[in-house]
């Protein structure tokens, strides 16, 4: 597993913009292990899973959750429905050569393929993002 860059002064990399998008979560009724695309990921009871916009799934520490979505109208904040992503600016860097970098709060890898994109939402918080996910839901900021 590769310790990722710090993609803040990395010269290939970018800041985008997470745009505003609405996703269905459910709060976990026990302990499991998550399939994402990038690899299996565990979560503990109460945990979020998310549903994305192409219909993956993956788990999110509770305080992660909670700095990065809301709930939507209708939603009770901590109860399985809608919530939107909260707009936000990170850093991506396009991945032209695979890459396996630990889930920060499980420390479990994430496998990105070349053409997907490695994503830094703060120190030591990466994801991999699909290249057409990464499409519809960030926005490439000008430099």
């Amino acid at each position: 597993m590769n310790t990722p860059p710090d993609l803040s002064s990395h010269p290939g990399a970018v800041q985008a913009t997470k745009q505003a998008i609405t996703i269905e979560v459910h709060f976990a009724c026990k302990a499991g292990v998550c399939t994402t695309p990038e690899g299996p990921v565990s979560y503990r009871r109460g945990d979020p899973v998310l549903t994305g916009t192409a219909g993956e799934h993956w788990p999110i520490e509770k305080e992660k959750f909670k700095e990065k979505y809301e709930p939507c109208a209708g939603t009770i904040d901590g109860e399985d429905g809608q919530y939107c992503s909260k707009t936000r600016t990170v850093h991506a860097l396009y991945l032209k050569e695979p890459i396996s970098v630990p889930v920060g709060w499980r420390h479990e890898p994430l496998h990105g393929k070349q053409g997907d994109w490695l994503v830094q939402y703060g120190p030591d918080d990466y994801g991999i993002v699909d290249p057409h996910i990464f499409a519809t839901t960030y926005r490439i900021l000008e430099k």
